[in-house]
């Protein structure tokens, strides 16, 4: 049963299970929680307790030993915060000194006393959430990383609402897994002070309404200068002085754009490469309307205007959703 579940599971927990001791961790998921994971975020949430848990299921009344004097929680913060800091330095993979130096840190940051190197023990041998390769350690998987950095986001409520601003520049470059993991583990201000602004942004900036948007506008035409594709055309989508970075709800709009242009065969043989770009060179570039027919201009629009919808949707799920936990609703309570 849990081989074939293996098997069917989706492909974000499949790229998962790409080494032996992944594998291991994700039937000791299983046999903890009895639910068959679908995406990373439900494979990472309950998985430090089943780790620290894992011998009591199996032989009752022994706990496996601790190195350092850390309880799970104490541990947990420990290992939130090393993977911050490592993954805000950029290490994936570090030595023994570079190890001892960050948890050092961490400990000294929590006002925690506790030996460094059992801390490090602890992690590695028990937990095995790190791994030590010859002289050097690493994380069993990239994304352990990711999502304990997030979260430790999700439990700075001083920070996280910075964080989330600064990510809708150029700061959320490289987080891709971490912000997905913040929007199932912290959606409320997910939306509240990243996705939605961003949203907000995008109907501004292409005047999306119920009846209009002028996301076609915004596509130009631009002859590829390759002499055997020479009959083929490159489709731009500008987002000039656009300030808010885009990201997964930018992608959802290029995806749906680039199915529209793409989805007729004869504009799929036609259209050689899509694109979005910050800037292109308006002397050797036309509007889409001057190289479609009318026909194909027309359908195009049409489609680009049932965008707004779908678009606009979206937004209203958020608002309902931020409303529906907005705690401050309730303060007149708190002076009864």
């Amino acid at each position: 049963m849990l081989k074939q579940a293996i098997k069917d599971s989706n492909t974000e927990i499949q790229e998962l299970l790409q080494t032996p001791l992944m594998v291991t961790l994700f039937v000791m998921n299983y046999r903890g929680s009895l639910e068959i994971p679908t995406n990373q975020h439900e494979f990472y949430k309950n998985l430090f307790t089943i780790l620290i848990s894992r011998h009591d299921k199996t032989k009752p009344g022994f706990r496996r030993e601790a190195n350092s004097g850390l309880n799970e929680v104490e541990l947990q913060e420990i290992f939130e915060e090393f993977c911050f800091i490592t993954f805000s330095m950029d290490i994936l993979v570090f030595d023994d000194s570079k190890a001892i130096e960050v948890i050092k840190e961490c400990l000294e940051n929590q006002n925690i006393s506790d030996n460094p190197r059992l801390v490090l023990k602890d992690l590695s041998r028990n937990l095995c959430l790190i791994l030590k390769d010859g002289l050097e350690y690493t994380f069993v998987h990239k994304s352990i990383q990711e999502f304990y950095y997030a979260s430790f986001v999700y439990n700075q409520p001083e920070m996280k609402v910075e964080f989330y601003e600064d990510c809708t520049f150029s700061f959320w470059q490289g987080k891709h897994n971490i912000i997905s993991f913040l929007e199932s583990m912290d959606t409320y201000y997910f939306y509240k002070n990243f996705a939605l602004p961003i949203f907000n942004d995008y109907i501004d900036k292409f005047s999306i309404n119920n009846e209009y948007n002028t996301l076609i506008d915004f596509l130009y035409y631009t002859k590829v200068d390759v002499a055997e594709i020479e009959e083929n055309i490159k489709i731009d989508f500008v987002f000039k002085d656009f300030h808010k970075r885009p990201y997964s709800y930018f992608n959802m709009l290029y995806r749906d754009i680039a199915m529209i242009l793409l989805s007729p065969e004869a504009n799929r043989e036609r259209i050689n490469m899509f694109s979005a770009v910050s800037n292109i060179d308006l002397e050797k570039s036309k509007k889409i309307e001057e190289v479609f027919s009318r026909e194909e201009y027309s359908k195009i629009l049409s489609s680009l205007q049932n965008l707004e919808k779908k678009i606009l949707e979206h937004r209203e799920y958020m608002l309902r959703f931020i409303d529906k936990k907005d705690s401050s609703k309730y303060r007149k309570y708190l002076n009864i």
